[in-house]
């Protein structure tokens, strides 16, 4: 098969609308991580500094506001689907630009327009100018419909136009929690999520490293009222950019961009009791495995989907100083294939003497005639979700996750849980983590397991509260086997 070339754009290496637009399309119409796509785009030598930083805004904020301008903008369109999808995208942009931004509404409304005739002449040129006119008119009745949502007694659909959400989502939270309690969720889920930063601890001098991140922050930004939130000794979140001390450091192997939120879950399941040996069975890049390591937290076995992904845990343990002897095993393992799953867990521990030597001396468990080595003391499950938690990192989530997403969610976690048991020893623990804010994949995942399961408990559990200022979202709880 063919595989279809990835949007291009003209400019796009020097021109922080044009590399915009085109990291939006990648985005919105081939479902490319907002992430890396922005990071491939930042990489141009052409784009200076202050574009760089414009060409972040202008995606980020188009993402986060995507709903309600499209909506917006596709009303003074007599055929909405019947334009290209480059230009109907260049309009939305040029909205949010002067919408939210303090650029000149010409310079917006300029760009925008140019750009469409130099792609698809001077006809469509007009039909994209009269557009933003009559957007610009209408700006007042946009933001004072957003702003109903703001009253306290809004209701799910108010609070979905006002946050740009779907009314799903909006709905589950609604029903789940409360729309006073939701608040600030609400207004996170639709900000920039704060910069996370954690210090490596095993390397010497981490305590000064912080002292001096922490000035150098307060030097450079505490004039524009920006704050510092600590999560423990080594790990806070800056509401804004890191300072150049804390990129140097992550350069330097001696700290890692990492979610304040996503650690504070991870620590208030205290790892540091866990029974060993430890399994990170979804590691992905290894965020997890590699704060686990620097606490002295031996992690035995870390395993993902993605061979790329485990090849950059390998990287990161390099670059962080851990030593060989106490880096993990690494495989790529497909956790959803439970008829061969116990198979390749046994082929693994062939490999590792003394997690098979454990396993091997007491009887294995049995699912349909497959053996399952009772070896692991925690198997560590950042469980694939919904990622509702994550809106204010990845806002493309809120374009993408339909209510049917939701439900396919919460089973391929009930099958992951179901085929990780029988692997614990007993009195083992599953440590089940979500980015997400959802019932069914959160709390509901865990009372349907423990019914299924009437000898098993559940252990320390944490939601990140929704007044946190860390900006995410995260669901822990530890499953014990009988």
């Amino acid at each position: 098969m063919v595989k279809k070339a990835s949007f291009r754009l003209r400019g796009a290496d020097n021109d922080p609308r044009a590399a915009a637009l085109a990291v939006l399309f990648r985005v919105i119409h081939e479902n490319a991580d907002s992430g890396a796509a922005l990071d491939a785009a930042l990489s141009s030598p052409r784009l200076a500094p202050t574009d760089k930083r414009l060409c972040t805004e202008l995606v980020y904020g188009t993402l986060r506001r995507y709903i309600g301008l499209h909506t917006l903008v596709c009303g003074f369109l007599s055929d909405p689907e019947g334009i290209p999808a480059e230009m109907r995208l260049a309009l939305i942009a040029a909205a949010y630009e002067a919408a939210f931004l303090r650029s000149p509404h010409h310079a917006a409304v300029g760009w925008a327009v140019g750009h469409i005739r130099n792609r698809f002449g001077r006809v469509m040129a007009g039909v994209g100018n009269a557009v933003l006119r009559a957007v610009l008119r209408n700006l007042d009745a946009y933001h004072a419909a957003r702003a109903a949502g703001e009253n306290a007694d809004a209701g799910p659909a108010e609070l979905a136009t006002s946050y740009d959400l779907p009314e799903h989502i909006v709905g589950i939270w609604v029903e789940a929690y409360g729309s006073k309690e939701i608040a600030g969720l609400l207004r996170a889920s639709s900000r920039a999520a704060p910069s996370g930063l954690r210090l490596n601890r095993s390397r010497p001098g981490w305590e000064a490293l912080r002292e001096t991140v922490l000035r150098d922050f307060s030097d450079l930004y505490a004039a524009q009222g920006r704050r510092v939130f600590a999560v423990g000794p080594c790990v806070s979140a800056f509401d804004g950019p890191l300072p150049h001390s804390a990129r140097r450091a992550v350069e330097e192997g001696r700290a890692s961009r990492q979610s304040a939120a996503a650690y504070e879950v991870l620590q208030a399941l205290s790892p540091e009791n866990w029974p060993q040996p430890i399994w990170d069975c979804c590691a992905g890049r290894g965020g997890k495995t590699s704060a686990l390591l620097e606490q002295g937290i031996p992690v035995a076995l870390a395993t993902d989907r993605s061979a790329w992904r485990l090849r950059v845990l390998a990287a990161e343990c390099v670059r962080l100083g851990i030593p060989p002897a106490l880096r993990p095993l690494t495989a790529a393992l497909d956790l959803t294939d439970d008829a061969a799953l116990s198979v390749h867990i046994c082929e693994i521990l062939k490999n590792a003497s003394g997690l098979y030597a454990e396993s091997s001396a007491g009887a294995a468990g049995q699912r349909g005639g497959a053996a399952f080595p009772e070896c692991f003391g925690t198997i560590l499950l950042d469980a694939p979700c919904s990622g509702l938690g994550t809106l204010a990192r990845r806002p493309e989530i809120r374009l993408r996750r339909r209510q049917e997403d939701l439900g396919a969610a919460a089973a391929r976690q009930t099958r992951l849980l179901e085929n990780l048991r029988p692997l614990l020893k007993p009195g083992g623990r599953i440590a089940y983590i979500t980015c997400t804010v959802n019932p069914a994949e959160n709390e509901g995942q865990v009372a349907a397991f423990l019914a299924r399961h009437p000898g098993a408990s559940s252990g320390r559990e944490f939601r990140t509260p929704f007044s946190s200022p860390l900006g995410e979202f995260f669901y822990g709880v530890e499953l014990i086997k009988s």
